[in-house]
């Protein structure tokens, strides 16, 4: 069984690609696209039900095309913000994989980037809100945005580094978040588990880079994710 504190990854797909005919990016865009090869021999459900919809296929062009212009027209924080929320966007389309209804969670994510986008074009600033609107992260967003997604749950990407020689006192274990689990020379995010079971402690050092759910505090002046399994 899958403990609360971890859960699947959202099976995001290296093939992503254009689905349709290729559209001009601008200089300097980030590789970030939504638009699905939907020949390519690996893709999640949420891909799937891509290629199968007309108009998820349409809607998710639709995002492709409006993110490109807000490239090209953004700056600064804005432009930082748009470029930032591109791919915990994708991640969170993939994430309707492990939905039951996959078509629907699909349109829900899209329809809500295009409004988003589409409000940005009349406001630019309005852009930076999506910064705190998506839960699958990494560490270095959660660093970078810390300050506007204090108390929202998220998930973090990371390898899950316990610290096995501080005693467990009343369930309670701290650690950090890395990109991986063999390099140190990285940035980190402080964790805190609270109410964990000594039996679950051997799991969670045993396993491998995934997503970690827990909600953003600030203690002790540093950004930190409250994990309670």
């Amino acid at each position: 069984m899958t403990p609360r504190g971890r859960i699947r990854e959202p099976a995001l797909t290296l093939s992503i690609a254009l689905m349709l005919l290729p559209l001009a990016r601008p200089a300097g865009a980030q590789d970030v696209i939504l638009a699905v090869r939907c020949h390519a021999q690996r893709l999640n459900r949420a891909e799937r039900a891509t290629c199968a919809s007309a108009g998820l296929a349409q809607l998710t062009m639709d995002v492709d095309s409006a993110t490109f212009r807000l490239e090209r027209m953004l700056q600064g924080a804005d432009r930082e913000a748009l470029i930032d929320t591109e791919g915990p966007l994708r991640a969170e389309r993939n994430a309707c994989a492990n939905e039951a209804d996959v078509g629907a969670c699909v349109d829900r994510v899209l329809r809500a980037r295009i409004a988003a986008l589409g409000a940005a074009m009349a406001l630019p600033s309005s852009i930076q809100a999506e910064v705190a609107k998506y839960q699958y992260l990494n560490v270095a967003y959660v660093r970078r945005w810390g300050d506007r997604l204090i108390g929202r749950h998220v998930r973090v990407w990371g390898c899950l580094l316990l610290d096995s020689s501080a005693p467990l006192l009343t369930g309670t274990r701290s650690g950090v978040v890395r990109n991986t689990c063999t390099k140190s020379d990285q940035p980190e995010l402080p964790v805190v588990m609270t109410r964990t079971a000594p039996e679950r402690m051997s799991f969670y050092e045993a396993q491998p880079t995934s997503y970690w759910a827990g909600v953003v505090e600030r203690r002790g002046g540093r950004l930190t994710l409250l994990m309670r399994p």
